[in-house]
C-alpha cells in the first residue's frame, strides 16, 4: 500500500475504483482482479477531474461538480441504472418512483452522492493528503491523453456490459438528452467557480469533525434502507450537513491536515462498517466471504488512515521543529 501511494497518480487511478466499488461493497475479495476493468473510467475520470480542476487553480467545489457530472454521466447515460427498472434485479426505481423523470428519488440521491463523496473526492483527498505539493499537477501532456484514451474505454465496456447484461434496456431519448444537458451544465459551472472561497469559520477539533462525517456517512448508507420519506429525509440531511460543514471550515486557515485527515478516516469508515451489510447475501457461504472481505477491506483502509496520520506527522514535524 505504501509503496502504491508513493505514486500519486497510479494511487489515484486504482484507489477511486477500490473505494468505489470494493470497499464500498459491490464485489467481494475474490473479485478484486476486476479493478483493471473498472479502472479506465473510475480511476481515469478521477485524474481527469482533479487534473482539470489543479491547472485551473480551482478548488473542491470545482471538484465535487465535476464529479457530479461524471456520476451523472456515469449513471444515467452509460449504466442508465437511474432509469432501468430491472437493473441488478434490485428494483432501484421502486423508492420514490417519478413517473415524470423516469427516476427512483431514493436511488438517485443515493448514488449521485456516494459517487460524488466516495469515488472521486475521497480517493483525491487520500492522495494530495499525502503529497508534499497537494495542488501540483499529476500528469503531463501525455498522461493526459492516455488518461483521456482510458476514460473513454471505460465509457465503452460500462455502457456495453450494462446493456448485454441488464435487459438490453436504452432510456427513451428525451431523459438521455436531458441528462446529458444537465452534465454539461454541471461541467460549465464547475469551471467558473472562482478558485478561493474566502476564509471560513473556525473548525472544531479533529476528532469532533471525524464524529460528524461519520454521522453523515451514516445517514447516507442507512438512509437508503429505511422507507422512501424517511430515507431520502435522513440521506438529504447527512448530504446537506457534511457539505455545509466542509463549506464553512475548509476554508479556514485552522483548517489543518489533521482536519482533513479526520474527514478522510471517517469517509473510509464509514464503507468499513456498510460493506459486508451490502455484501451478507442469502448463504452461509456468502456470509463467510462477506466477513473475509470486510476484514480485508476494513485493513486496507486502516493502513490508508495509518500511512496518512504518519505523512502528516512528518510534516507537522518537518515545518514546526
Amino acid at each position: 500500500m505504501t509503496k502504491i501511494l508513493r505514486s500519486p497518480a497510479l494511487a489515484l487511478y486504482f484507489l477511486s475504483p477500490l473505494i468505489g466499488e470494493f470497499f464500498l461493497g459491490d464485489f467481494p475479495v475474490v473479485l478484486l482482479p476486476l479493478i483493471v476493468v473498472l479502472a479506465p473510467w473510475y480511476g481515469a475520470g478521477a485524474l481527469l477531474i482533479r487534473e482539470v480542476a489543479r491547472r485551473r487553480g480551482r478548488g473542491w467545489p470545482t471538484i465535487a461538480l465535476l464529479a457530479l457530472a461524471w456520476a451523472l454521466i456515469g449513471e444515467g447515460l452509460l449504466g442508465q441504472s437511474l432509469f432501468n427498472p430491472g437493473y441488478a434485479d434490485a428494483h432501484l426505481l421502486d423508492h420514490g418512483f417519478l413517473p415524470g423523470l423516469g427516476i427512483g428519488a431514493t436511488w438517485t440521491v443515493f448514488v449521485l452522492a456516494i459517487h460524488v463523496a466516495f469515488s472521486i473526492c475521497l480517493p483525491i483527498a487520500i492522495v494530495e493528503l499525502g503529497m508534499s505539493e497537494p495542488r501540483q499537477p499529476l500528469l503531463r501532456r501525455r498522461g493526459i491523453l492516455v488518461c483521456t484514451a482510458l476514460l473513454l474505454v471505460g465509457a465503452v465496456v460500462t455502457v456495453t456490459t450494462a446493456y448485454r447484461t441488464w435487459g438490453h434496456f436504452v432510456a427513451p431519448w428525451p431523459r438521455l438528452a436531458g441528462t446529458a444537458v444537465i452534465a454539461v451544465a454541471l461541467v460549465a459551472l464547475a469551471l467558473r467557480l472562482p478558485g478561493r472561497a474566502p476564509d471560513g469559520a473556525r473548525p472544531p477539533g479533529p476528532g469532533i469533525v471525524c464524529g460528524l462525517f461519520l454521522a453523515c456517512g451514516a445517514a447516507l448508507l442507512g438512509g437508503v434502507r429505511l422507507a422512501t420519506a424517511a430515507g431520502l429525509v435522513t440521506m438529504t440531511v447527512g448530504i446537506v450537513v457534511a457539505v455545509i460543514t466542509l463549506a464553512l471550515w475548509a476554508p479556514s486557515p485552522m483548517w489543518t491536515d489533521r482536519h482533513r485527515l479526520a474527514v478522510i478516516a471517517a469517509g473510509l469508515l464509514t464503507y468499513g462498517w456498510s460493506a459486508p451489510i451490502r455484501m451478507w447475501g442469502h448463504s452461509p457461504a456468502d456470509h463467510a466471504l462477506a466477513l473475509v472481505s470486510g476484514v480485508v477491506y476494513l485493513a486496507a483502509e486502516t493502513a490508508i488512515v495509518v500511512h496518512l496520520h504518519h505523512a502528516v506527522v512528518r510534516r507537522e514535524r518537518t515545518t514546526y521543529g
